[in-house]
């Protein structure tokens, strides 16, 4: 079997229907996209801490900003709502010690999501 056009396996954290209905119903070009994901975005949160250490929090929101998009897209439930929440809290000035803890958060839920979907990308390769 064709691994590519095999059916994307449950994913903890991932709303693989809404996913797969957001690329057309493809599940070759859902794998993809979800492997161009775990590489494009696994160290992003890493990438808004830095920025909020540097005190640019708006960089940090941008960051999150596009996170947000992919993740909403693939179907990342958790990672779009920290973003969501990390967005909204730049928005309202909260405090850097109040971003930084949200910043920790989101890392947590994106670790656990790319570590799901590389496992489920790697099991379904074999």
């Amino acid at each position: 079997m064709n691994t590519a056009a095999a059916p994307i396996p449950a994913i903890d954290g991932v709303d693989t229907r809404h996913g797969l209905a957001s690329v057309g119903a493809n599940p070759a070009v859902y794998r993809r996209l979800l492997g161009v994901f775990c590489q494009m975005h696994a160290d992003d949160a890493a990438s808004m801490e830095s920025a909020l250490s540097a005190g640019q929090a708006e960089q940090a929101a941008r960051i999150a900003h596009r996170l947000r998009g992919s993740a909403s897209t693939l179907g990342l439930r958790g990672v779009e709502l920290g973003c969501r929440e990390f967005e909204r809290a730049v928005h309202d000035g909260d405090l850097p010690e109040d971003l930084s803890r949200h910043c920790q958060l989101l890392a947590q839920v994106l670790r656990r999501d790319v570590s799901a979907i590389r496992a489920a990308l790697e099991s379904g390769s074999r």
